[in-house]
């Protein structure tokens, strides 16, 4: 990794959040990177039945869920030297920790105990996404059809030349990348991840640009395409496609049938339509209808 090789999953104790290790388990061994643990014992109190396992973290010390991660971890075959546990708001307390650590990347599943009551990624994820820099690799938990949907966004680069690693348990290494780019600085960035990611990984890199109208640019995805070539990644695809860049990056998707997606968040949640910051949170929810 580009600097501390440290990778922070936070954990529920969800079916979700057994998924995101697995994920992140093969990050950390193909980056030789660190997995930090972390679980929130969460002070809010219950809101409905979606949230009982919050609702009854609330009357739990510290040391007693410390020692609940612990046999979790355990019982499903996961070793980790690094746990956190920590009381408070779960979104507001992984940014802090992300920050503390300076952590290279986040790992975390879209729904946890949220469930279907967060639209898209779920509340915490989606907090957790606009409150830090670093990447955060978003995970589909079972029943939306485990790690159909991995996806990538923020400025962080990954380091050396890779070799093969596969637990097949989730589908992982990832054999094909989308990256959907609207030529903008924070979109350069996702390109370089996405290039270095895809090289890795000896994965097919696409590049997609969604023109609002027949603007053609296939120039300016050639000229993409040899800097992703040089980052270490195979000949990319590229494909325009015309319309709204939400539908039409879903369509991509399914066309391709990628299975990691990598773009730009910065300006999440607007400024312009068009922009892939405002779009990103739609692909989550096209896969979890796959």
């Amino acid at each position: 990794m580009r600097s501390n090789g440290v990778l922070l999953v936070p954990i529920d104790l969800s079916p979700g959040s057994q998924t995101a290790l697995q994920a992140a388990r093969f990050l950390a061994t193909a980056y030789q990177a660190r997995l930090v643990v972390m679980h929130v014992v969460d002070k809010a109190p219950a809101i409905g039945a979606l949230r009982w396992e919050a609702g009854r973290n609330a009357d739990v010390s510290t040391a007693d869920a410390e020692a609940e991660v612990q046999q979790w971890l355990a019982t499903r075959g996961f070793e980790c030297q690094d746990i956190v546990v920590v009381v408070g708001m779960p979104g507001a307390e992984v940014i802090r920790k992300a920050k503390e650590l300076a952590v290279d990347a986040i790992v975390m599943a879209t729904h946890g105990v949220t469930g279907i009551q967060a639209r898209f990624l779920g509340g915490t994820a989606y907090q957790v996404l606009r409150g830090v820099r670093c990447p955060v690799m978003t995970v589909k938990p079972p029943g939306f059809g485990a790690l159909l949907f991995k996806m990538w966004e923020g400025i962080q680069l990954f380091g050396e030349k890779l070799p093969p690693f596969h637990d097949g348990s989730v589908g992982l290494p990832p054999k094909h990348v989308l990256h959907p780019t609207d030529f903008s600085d924070a979109s350069h960035q996702a390109t370089l991840l996405a290039a270095r990611m895809a090289g890795h990984l000896d994965a097919q890199l696409t590049l997609l640009h969604v023109c609002p109208d027949t603007d053609t640019v296939q120039d300016r995805l050639e000229t993409l395409a040899l800097q992703a070539e040089a980052m270490g990644a195979r000949p990319p695809r590229l494909h325009t496609r015309h319309g709204d860049p939400a539908s039409e990056i879903l369509r991509e998707a399914k066309d391709c049938n990628a299975d990691l997606i990598v773009m730009g968040s910065q300006g999440i949640g607007g400024l312009n339509v068009f922009s892939l910051g405002s779009t990103s949170k739609l692909p989550r929810r096209y896969v979890a209808r796959r």
